[in-house]
């Protein structure tokens, strides 16, 4: 009887220890699965079907959900999960739905990989926190209404390999921030109406023609780098051979060169804007450029 006692106890023991374990590794999960079901409803909540159906049905609670420690929208239509039960895809192209992206909490996903809201009819613009999504592979926003600008803060996306924006009413330029994306093999960005300088990293491939004018325009973005101590960005399109000046480029962190230096910046300053000319043609040869470098020192 004692015995029997005695290997009751230990598996009673034994019992509370795994479900302790359990319970004490668990939480991040709930919370992260609780948080993501919510967010969902909550951006549910903003949308409408274009044919005044009930919009995404299957996104709801049911009586079992109640229990906070059980809420998941991985069985939700469009919505994929890991392992951890975390929102990893979301999937709603060729849904017929219109609202905006106002209501959705971007740092809600930290685990999205891929967001496809295709042929649908959203619109307003791109938030700036959609930066949030630091492990999105794939971004499909394709035929949809969305307007304004592409938020520079995309550029942030660093794990991003495709990004589909074509067929929308977005305007302004083509951020600088997408040539910070060094996986990025896929890119479309057709039927907008953007304007501007194309980036130079991508140049060559929307003009598909190689010329000696493409190397150039980079030595002239890389020579405003050098001067300025940071990537030009989205200046590059601003500034002119007539307005600009030495001081408005100048590194800020730097005492200002004496008239002998500042001479010599303000000549190759001059160059790198030659360089940056939006029309190719007019752009001066590597030739031009090194003999003139080699004039002057």
């Amino acid at each position: 009887m004692d015995t029997l006692l005695i290997e009751m106890t230990k598996f009673s023991q034994l019992f509370f220890l795994i479900l302790f374990a359990t319970i004490s590794t668990s939480p991040n999960v709930v919370f992260s699965s609780s948080t993501e079901a919510f967010a969902l409803l909550e951006w549910k909540a903003s949308l409408k079907h274009q044919n005044n159906n009930s919009v995404l049905p299957s996104w709801t609670l049911s009586a079992a959900d109640q229990m906070p420690s059980i809420i998941s929208p991985c069985t939700w239509y469009g919505v994929s999960c890991n392992s951890d039960g975390s929102v990893t895809r979301l999937n709603l192209s060729s849904s017929s739905l219109s609202g905006t992206l106002n209501a959705f909490s971007f740092s809600s996903f930290p685990n999205l990989t891929h967001f496809e809201l295709s042929l649908n009819r959203f619109s307003g613009i791109i938030p700036s926190g959609i930066s949030n999504l630091s492990k999105l592979v794939y971004l499909g926003f394709v035929s949809n209404h969305f307007y304004g600008i592409i938020p520079q803060e995309i550029g942030m996306l660093q794990n991003l390999e495709t990004l589909h924006l074509f067929e929308n009413e977005l305007n302004g330029s083509i951020p600088y921030g997408i040539c910070d994306m060094r996986f990025l093999s896929k890119l479309a960005l057709h039927g907008n109406t953007l304007s501007g300088e194309i980036p130079s990293c991508l140049e060559l491939a929307y003009t598909m023609r190689v010329t000696t004018k493409c190397d150039v325009y980079s030595f002239g973005v890389l020579a405003l780098e050098v001067i300025r101590g940071e990537h030009p960005g989205d200046l590059v399109s601003s500034i002119s051979i007539e307005k600009t000046k030495l001081e408005d480029l100048l590194d800020s962190r730097l005492p200002f060169p004496s008239s002998e230096i500042k001479e010599v910046l303000t000549s190759i300053m001059i160059w790198a804007m030659k360089c940056l000319n939006t029309n190719p043609q007019m752009r001066p040869t590597m030739y031009d450029v090194s003999q003139h470098i080699s004039a002057n020192n």
